[in-house]
């Protein structure tokens, strides 16, 4: 079997088995996993405390911070000896959470263990009732079915019960004992408010003889008595589809046990979330400078259009530019008219700084400009007729009267214009 790197595997003893199911060698999984990322273990049951603890109506996430304090006075180890791992199943009205311990000479004998049968380091480590509680809620097709799940391995079983998909209790046992198995499984049974519907049998020793035995006792319960398919990998797929579905828990490997895998997945997310604003900010910013740019070009291109018309006034160039060009162009044209310079009152001269910048603007060529003491004509030609809508405003906001001709060129529109002052003439 191929084993993608995304791919969560769980190993139970010499079984390793993906999520899907599909079983893997441990030599296999030695070789292609061999720093353990993405690999689950199961502790067995007999080593691990588990309860389930409920509070009354409050927010889940205060609850959350007292359900160390509660567990501590429901094992027989003080929990500072201990690795807890707990998790919620309900958050609302009634908080209820699901929570594990295992003593942590316990947890290092077994990830020891592990380490020198399987050979990597696995980066999660989790109960195994909770693994094969979900695998039943699976295998019954999902919602809050209520069963039993005999997990008979080859040196002990494992009894546990699910309840409204929520796995309720949990019995361990010597192996081979289907009597006790059966007694035990009563006593579950007595705490559903439901009875159950299935019994379920996996692990190495599940065979069709073993669920006949159990079907076949005097105090049977009154459910169908099944062996799941693969039952020698049920717990393997079941611990690697726990380990996918809670990718950044890590079960008793959280906080500064956490696998390193976990930490370089950790921080790949945070450069991920970080990159994202960044790469919107780079590309507001190339979006900005685009406009600034493009602004830019156009302005250039107003201010040289601008130069040359003044130039055009001044017989010359200037060494001012835009506005300051126009201005210092008609100071030209008047001294060059002595009667304009020596002038004390407004004529139709004054419009043509204003003249000059909006053709500027619009792209026009002034190509004639004389003044008869009172009108000021004008002759050029433009792109289009609405040009001279361009210069007609210019001129009324600068209080100047503005008339114009136009005729169709090959190259666009020719025109002839007139400006004076709005009363027509020297006031």
């Amino acid at each position: 079997m191929k084993l993608s790197g995304k791919i969560w595997i769980g190993a139970d003893s010499d079984v390793c088995a993906d999520s899907r199911g599909a079983i893997c060698s441990v030599t296999q999984l030695a070789h292609v996993r061999p720093d353990g990322a993405r690999v689950a273990m199961g502790l067995p049951m007999d080593q691990v405390f588990f309860e389930r603890i409920e509070f009354p109506k409050m927010d889940w996430q205060a609850a959350e911070k007292l359900v160390t304090g509660k567990f501590d006075l429901k094992i027989p180890v003080p929990i500072e000896k201990c690795l807890v791992y707990a998790r919620p199943v309900r958050t609302s009205p009634e908080p209820l959470f699901l929570a594990f311990a295992v003593t942590r000479e316990a947890y290092k004998a077994h990830l020891s263990a592990f380490r020198a049968a399987i050979g990597c380091d696995p980066e999660a480590v989790l109960p195994s009732a909770e693994a094969l509680a979900g695998a039943v809620v699976r295998h019954l097709g999902g919602g809050k079915p209520s069963a039993l799940l005999l997990h008979a391995a080859a040196d002990k079983w494992t009894l546990l019960a699910v309840e409204n998909g929520v796995l309720s209790g949990v019995v361990t046992l010597a192996g081979d004992d289907t009597s006790g198995a059966m007694r035990n499984a009563k006593i579950l049974a007595m705490r559903f408010e439901t009875p159950p519907t299935h019994f379920l049998v996996s692990g190495a020793g599940a065979v069709d003889e073993l669920a006949e035995r159990l079907a076949g006792m005097p105090n049977a319960l009154p459910c169908h008595v099944e062996v799941v398919p693969d039952p020698t990998s049920f717990l393997a797929a079941a611990l690697a589809h726990l380990g996918a579905s809670r990718e950044t828990d890590g079960g008793f490997r959280r906080g500064d046990l956490a696998h390193p895998a976990c930490h370089r997945r950790a921080l790949r997310t945070c450069l991920q979330m970080g990159l994202a604003p960044l790469a919107f900010a780079l590309a507001a910013c190339a979006l900005a400078a685009a406009v600034h740019v493009r602004s830019s070009t156009r302005l250039t291109a107003w201010n040289e259009r601008l130069d040359q018309a003044a130039a055009r006034i001044a017989n010359g160039p200037l060494p001012q530019h835009g506005r300051a060009a126009a201005e210092r162009a008609k100071g030209l044209f008047d001294w060059r008219n002595p009667a304009l310079a020596s002038r004390t009152t407004p004529s139709a001269l004054d419009a043509l700084p204003t003249l000059v910048e909006a053709a500027a603007t619009r792209g026009l060529t002034f190509s004639g400009l004389d003044y008869d003491g009172c009108t000021l004509h004008l002759s050029g030609h433009g792109a289009v007729e609405a040009d001279m809508t361009v210069l007609r405003l210019a001129a009324a906001r600068a209080g100047f009267a503005f008339e114009a001709r136009t005729e169709a060129r090959a190259d666009g529109v020719g025109f002839t214009a007139t400006v004076a002052t709005q009363n027509g003439g020297e006031p």
